[in-house]
């Protein structure tokens, strides 16, 4: 009798929801590139664009506080990692938003409502 050699294939494994978000991959990952205003900087050593956003949206979700950003500027923390970082407040430095910047954001949404608009009109 030959000897047989079995392979045995391991049944595919499910990712859970976590492992896919955490590649990038998964519900709710955004379709196509986002970006931060140049207006909105980073307060920390190695906060990334990405942790930024999360820092943001977590606190536009989770608090019912402004997100005015942190006290402290960019170069006080640089230069010392023990200074005070309010963690009721996202990993940004202190911004102000003018009129002119709501101004400006109203009149893109208008511009992109018009696209859809006739988007969908082409459509039929």
């Amino acid at each position: 009798e030959e000897d047989k050699i079995e392979v045995i294939v391991p049944p595919p494994t499910k990712k859970s929801k976590n492992d896919k978000k955490s590649r990038g991959g998964g519900a709710g990952s955004p379709r196509g590139t986002s970006s931060l205003p140049l207006k909105v900087d980073s307060v920390g050593p190695g906060i990334t664009e990405t942790m930024l956003l999360a820092s943001i949206s977590t606190h536009l979700h989770l608090s019912k506080e402004p997100a005015e950003g942190q006290k402290e500027s960019l170069a006080t923390i640089d230069k010392n990692p023990t200074a005070f970082i309010n963690p009721h407040q996202p990993l940004m430095a202190n911004i102000t938003v003018s009129d002119d910047d709501i101004h400006a954001a109203e009149q893109r949404v208008r511009q992109a409502r018009l696209r859809l608009a006739q988007a969908i009109k082409s459509l039929g």
